[in-house]
């Protein structure tokens, strides 16, 4: 905005975790949205496994997520 920037005519502004004041921004923030206490009880458990066993080959897990569009991207 102070550089004269128009969101999201010039440039597009996303959030990850839907936080509830990015749906009062101005503009309204585009978010990922997702189960906090899954993603967290997730990391916790990949964690656990690793402290458990160093060796342990790397895991990739995605979580459920979701994308809200908002005002902050163009649709």
């Amino acid at each position: 905005w102070e550089r004269g920037l128009r969101v999201p005519d010039d440039v597009a502004v996303a959030g990850f975790d839907d936080v509830e004041p990015g749906r009062y921004a101005v503009p309204s923030l585009t978010t990922v949205s997702f189960d906090l206490r899954g993603f967290a009880a997730t990391a916790l458990d990949l964690l656990r496994d690793r402290i458990e066993d160093p060796d342990r080959p790397p895991r990739r897990l995605t979580v459920p997520h979701a994308v809200v569009p908002r005002a902050s991207t163009a649709v």
